[in-house]
């Protein structure tokens, strides 16, 4: 336990200034507080993690001894009963897949963001005005100068762009958080799936559930840390179940217990430890005190610390490791600040009152008055390390902690977590709920097994002495002979021989277990389990929905069932993880202010990114999560509409190939409505070819009709022998003829034009397409230019 302080003055807010907090002697007077004030050992977390693992301790066997009267206590063993549902149940949570979609809450980035939209909708009514302009002068040049007629009005075409924009458009800032979301649930250093796992399963046998985010150094990746619930102590009210919400601190106080190596210490924080810390905790080489060189002397270490303190700290591990107590110690702190006039007049609740002098000379001025004062207070976070009894380190106020744009004033600590109480302030361990069901079932369970253990066969009383002699000389002789005989449904005697009349049926008996006992024993114990289904939440479908899935897709069909009883542990948990995900990115602000480059996994693509300071540190995020098995279903139905639209050829191929190979709805969303677009894209320029096509046979007929025609008048003119006429329709047959083939020549070009015009197309969106995705795209080069 920590050192014994016997004051702590001047460590109170209201009379300690921002000042004095850094000093030393606060700092450490307020750490040796902490600690006194708020450790004490939770035992029946230990008694909870042993139900949990199937064992018993002493007091549980002396419990069994007293209570039930069973005289071999350590002969009833453990059938698991708790550990099962407690596992159904953390399946079930691993089970649920979920996505997460980010926005943004504070007002000077909801701006930027505005004004970010307005500049996208801007570049997007140009560049496709830009393009309705080229194929405008197109049409003017292929009729000859004759301008086309509108299809649309422009009015309508602006405003369809617009409405596009806004169905589609995703800020920079919501892009840049919704990656790092992405990044820490798949980065295998941050290792957030194993850990959530632990965290769940710590609440499911504690009641509590505790983490920490932290940053060792700026520039690398968050850390979450799971604190053990046996080594977490704050005061808490029981208003409360999570440590914070939000950027509302729930408590102000919390003290980590936990137990390291001497190596790892120095490792950590060798850093910031002077010749004497170092010295307290490896001894002084010069004078040979501590120094570990042997087994032996590791042991004499223990027996010298143990003469001087009961409580050994140093073994703390599964191995006898040569361990020290460590703790670190947050608090939240007040300190005053000044108020501007605006921060005045908008804490100002109710107006403002008058005071009479007689109650001015008793209360004050303004007593009562709803009219904030000049001076406010501001919570700061404090923190520091304490090894062993009186090594400090790392002590002082925190530089960045985490703070709303709209809450300036508050602040939270790094821990956060369950406290999964009702108001009586109780955290509530599923094992120790289950306890006395566990010692039923055992219980039955070890008389079940005794009366198997036990149990004979039904038989018949004799009398021996009544046996006949004629069935052999020796006793066992004829006892075996008499036994062979009843076997065989006889039964022998001698009414001549002397004592005949003692031969009297004494009476059968029953030493074999019916089975009727057995039912009502395992009648029982399925009583139980039902009772203990009931408490722990847990149904019969629950055991048997490990995943329900399509013979032929091998995807899940539906959700599974679940009791309304652990509704609340799964909305719980959904809130934690949108508390871990929130504080990861509040720490990601600090960490990545020289900005991010990373990447992370989509479907079967690796998606880069990169995070812009300007588009992260200085916004406030609110996380939305959902269930991703409802999207899945969403994407099965896709996939199965992915047939009909190749065979329409409304999609490409190749899209079929995309979507099979995704199991994400956004990717799945946009290579369709890419390909859609494409191929609305080409079948326009298809429908404008052949409308040039059928405008150019049209002519090429009325050309024919024309050359027709003037063959008549030449063959008629012929037969009149009047050459001047004949000379006439010959020019006017060779002017046709001309015009034929210039027609035809017309006609060759504009299809070789229209076709260049339609690969153009085809280059330009290949093109598209490439820039959007290439790996060393950034900065302005990702703008997708249509004007070329």
């Amino acid at each position: 336990m920590g050192v014994f302080v016997n004051n702590y003055y001047n460590i109170e807010d209201l009379y300690t200034s921002e000042k004095d907090k850094n000093s030393f002697d606060y700092l450490h007077k307020s750490v040796d507080y902490y600690i006194t004030s708020l450790l004490k050992e939770k035992l029946h977390i230990k008694k909870a993690r042993n139900l949990y693992d199937g064992r018993r301790d002493k007091e549980e066997f002396r419990y069994l001894e007293e209570t039930f009267g069973i005289e071999a206590a350590i002969a009833v063993k453990m059938t698991p009963l708790i550990k099962t549902r407690i596992d159904v149940i953390l399946g079930l949570l691993l089970d649920q897949e979920f996505s997460f979609t980010v926005s943004v809450s504070d007002t000077n980035t909801l701006d930027q963001v505005a004004a970010e939209n307005r500049k996208k909708k801007a570049e997007a009514v140009v560049a496709a005005y830009k393009e309705r302009m080229k194929k405008y002068v197109s049409k003017v040049r292929q009729t000859e100068g004759n301008p086309p007629k509108e299809e649309e009005e422009a009015d309508n075409f602006v405003q369809k762009i617009l409405d596009e924009i806004d169905e589609n458009f995703i800020s920079s800032f919501e892009i840049a958080a919704q990656s790092l979301i992405t990044f820490f649930s798949q980065n295998p250093t941050i290792d957030l799936k194993q850990k959530v796992k632990q965290y769940f399963l710590d609440l499911l046998i504690t009641g509590e559930a505790y983490y920490r985010t932290r940053v060792d150094k700026v520039g690398e990746d968050p850390i979450v840390e799971i604190c053990k619930p046996e080594n977490i102590f704050f005061s808490k009210n029981t208003s409360h179940q999570f440590l914070s919400s939000g950027h509302q601190p729930n408590v102000t106080a919390v003290v980590h217990r936990f137990y390291l190596k001497r190596s790892e210490i120095l490792n950590r924080w060798g850093h910031l430890m002077n010749d004497m810390d170092k010295a307290r905790i490896f001894g002084d080489y010069s004078e040979g005190q501590r120094r570990i060189t042997s087994p032996r002397q590791l042991d004499y270490v223990y027996r010298r610390d143990a003469e001087g303190d009961d409580d050994i700290h140093n073994q703390h591990t599964n191995s006898n490791l040569d361990t020290l107590p460590c703790y670190h110690v947050e608090w939240l702190a007040n300190n005053e600040i000044d108020l501007s006039e605006n921060d005045i007049n908008d804490l100002q609740i109710v107006e403002d009152s008058t005071v009479s002098d007689h109650f001015k000379d008793i209360y004050g001025e303004k007593a009562g008055s709803g009219k904030p004062k000049k001076k406010g207070y501001r919570l700061d976070r404090y923190e520091g390390l304490r090894i062993g009894e009186d090594i400090y380190l790392n002590m002082g106020k925190s530089k960045f902690p985490p703070r709303s744009e709209g809450k300036f004033w508050l602040t939270t600590l790094s821990y956060n977590g369950i406290a999964y109480n009702d108001r009586n302030g109780k955290p509530y361990s599923l094992p120790l709920a289950l306890k006395d069901l566990q010692d039923s079932f055992d219980i039955i369970n070890f008389f079940r097994d005794n009366l198997i253990a036990n149990a004979g066969v039904d038989g018949s009383r004799i009398n021996l002495a009544a046996i006949p002699k004629v069935l052999g000389n020796d006793y066992m002789e004829r006892l075996l002979k008499f036994l062979a005989f009843r076997k065989q449904g006889i039964e022998l005697y001698d009414p001549t021989e002397d004592g005949a009349n003692l031969f009297n049926h004494y009476g059968d008996f029953k030493g074999s277990l019916t089975g009727n006992l057995i039912e009502q024993l395992a009648s029982v114990l399925e009583s139980i389990e039902r009772q203990a289904d009931i408490v722990s939440g847990i149904n019969r479908h629950m055991y048997q929905a490990a995943e329900v899935r399509d013979a032929a897709t091998n995807v899940k069909l539906g959700q599974q069932q679940v009791s309304l009883i652990t509704k609340d542990i799964f909305e719980l948990l959904d809130t934690s993880r949108i508390h871990m995900l929130t504080d990861l990115l509040n720490i990601g602000k600090l960490t990545y202010v020289k900005g991010k480059r990373g990447s992370y996994i989509v479907g079967t693509r690796q998606m880069l990114f990169e995070v812009k300071p300007e588009s992260f540190c200085f916004s406030d995020f609110n996380i939305n999560v959902l269930n991703s098995s409802k999207e899945l279903l969403k994407v099965e139905k896709v996939k199965q509409l992915i047939p009909e639209l190749v065979a329409a050829g409304m999609v490409e191929p190749d899209v079929a190939i995309k979507v099979t190979m995704s199991d994400s709805p956004s990717e799945i969303l946009h290579v369709v409505n890419a390909s859609l677009a494409k191929k609305a894209k080409e079948n326009s320029a298809m429908s404008q070819m052949r409308q040039q096509l059928e405008q150019l046979s049209g002519q090429i007929k009325q050309y024919e009709t024309e050359l027709q025609k003037s063959a008549k008048e030449v063959e008629a003119l012929t037969k009149a022998s009047d050459e001047l006429k004949v000379r006439d329709l010959e020019m006017r047959e060779k002017e046709s003829q001309e015009r034929l083939r210039q027609s035809q020549k017309r006609l060759e070009l504009d299809t070789q034009l229209g076709l260049r015009e339609m690969k153009k197309d085809e280059e330009v969106v290949r093109l598209e397409r490439e820039q959007i995705y290439a790996e060393n795209a950034k900065g302005s080069s990702r703008e997708v230019r249509n004007d070329l």
